[in-house]
């Protein structure tokens, strides 16, 4: 099955829920979520990705782009026996020098987490909320899906980006990023340093 399709009852569903809508708005909304509901069924990181909204992408490739540097800083300036134990710290053992931001994402994402939910009122929606750019989705079991319009006019969450920045990996990753620019300031200091001489 191609990216581009969808199986039938996932269409089925967008389908009945664009005909109990008579707000045109909501049609594009309500396959936002049907897609966000596949993608959690299937752990289909890639749809998950495309519906991350323009934080969520920023965020993500601003960590790939640490993460890189990181890696070339390790590489460059660690002693040999360091060095695995370094880029591990740094996410180095899943994520390359060519990492971006959806590697990245994809990378983290564990799929034995993603479960949509069982609850059949978990999956139905209730209203959908309008402030402006912005839809929050009411499901029937009161839970609420953020959505916003991006400017190509796709509807992607930030659900991601929330889940992740409250993750505990999150500020061991970030702190040990830290943790290697300054040590390569120092190595690289010590580096350029002539050798002292011995009385």
């Amino acid at each position: 099955m191609n990216g581009t399709r969808r199986p039938l009852w996932v269409l089925g569903i967008v389908a009945a829920a664009w005909a109990c809508s008579g707000d045109p708005r909501e049609a594009p909304v309500r396959e936002a979520v049907a897609r966000f509901l596949q993608g959690l069924d299937q752990a289909d990181g890639g749809v998950l990705w495309d519906l991350a909204d323009r934080e969520t992408r920023e965020a993500f490739e601003d960590l790939a782009r640490q993460v890189r540097e990181g890696l070339d800083l390790v590489d460059r300036l660690w002693p040999e026996e360091e060095k695995a134990g370094a880029r591990r710290a740094i996410a180095g053992d899943f994520a390359g020098r060519q990492t971006d931001g959806r590697g990245l994402f994809l990378a983290l994402l564990d799929p034995r987490q993603l479960n949509a939910p069982a609850d059949p009122d978990s999956r139905r929606i209730d209203r959908i909320e309008w402030a402006g750019d912005r839809a929050s989705v009411v499901m029937r079991s009161g839970d609420t899906l953020e959505f916003r319009q991006d400017p190509d006019g796709g509807w992607r969450t930030s659900v991601f980006l929330e889940a992740w920045q409250k993750h505990p990996a999150r500020e061991t990753l970030v702190r040990n990023l830290q943790v290697v620019r300054d040590n390569a300031r120092i190595l690289a200091e010590a580096a350029s340093e002539p050798p002292k001489e011995v009385p």
